[in-house]
């Protein structure tokens, strides 16, 4: 496998902690709110939800809600 499928492979993954994440986004919570909920820093959340929005291709929370349910990463079916 080149390099830029090994990139493309992890980017396309999320890890435990960013579906954790997501899930507390998807419940509509904020950033300090979800920091508090994880017991992390909304320092790390921020990057946690950079990082959801690179690999899922979004730009916004909204955006990011609605592709990972299109992917099935949510227990809802997508809009």
């Amino acid at each position: 496998m080149g390099a830029l499928a090994r990139r493309r492979s992890r980017l396309a993954a999320l890890s435990p902690r960013e579906l954790e994440v997501l899930r507390c986004l998807d419940g509509g919570l904020s950033l300090p709110a979800t920091a508090m909920a994880l017991q992390v820093t909304e320092s790390t959340v921020r990057t946690y939800v950079t990082r959801l929005y690179q690999k899922l291709g979004a730009t916004d929370r909204a955006q990011a809600l609605a592709l990972a349910a299109q992917r099935h990463l949510l227990s809802r079916p997508a809009r």
